[in-house]
């Protein structure tokens, strides 16, 4: 199905999940309910990551002031983002993000793998015994 609906999207320009149900259904409770239904789990998201930011921050400087200032930083940059892309610049920036860390990850592997190579043989194999 997903092939399917993956040529659908292309064709169609489907930015999100909520074009193909309002094309589908042609109803506007659907969709909203749709939309409601995302917005339940992005929401938490965001939370988490404002959050996480103000925590963040709260142990680098060891002031609550500081930690409550970023937090509202980084919120009106989120908004002044969003507004001024829409969802589609989220969407591709989301793309980005993804592909720069499949890349981080497979560089990281491919240095552990090289660090494994490259050291492990100048370990003793096997070990001494005791004397």
């Amino acid at each position: 199905m997903a092939p399917r609906l993956y040529r659908l999207a292309r064709l169609r320009e489907y930015i999100t999940p909520c074009c193909y149900i309002r094309e589908r259904f042609s109803d506007s409770r659907v969709t909203s309910f749709v939309t409601g239904c995302y917005l339940i789990p992005m929401a938490i998201y965001v939370l988490a990551q404002i959050k996480s930011i103000s925590t963040l921050m709260a142990g680098l400087t060891g002031s609550k002031s500081a930690a409550f200032a970023s937090t509202g930083v980084l919120t009106a940059i989120m908004l002044l983002y969003e507004s001024l892309g829409g969802l589609k610049s989220v969407a591709w920036t989301d793309v980005a993000q993804v592909r720069l860390l499949s890349h981080q990850k497979s560089l990281v592997v491919g240095s552990t793998l090289s660090h494994c190579v490259l050291f492990c043989p100048l370990a003793s194999y096997p070990p001494s015994p005791p004397p």
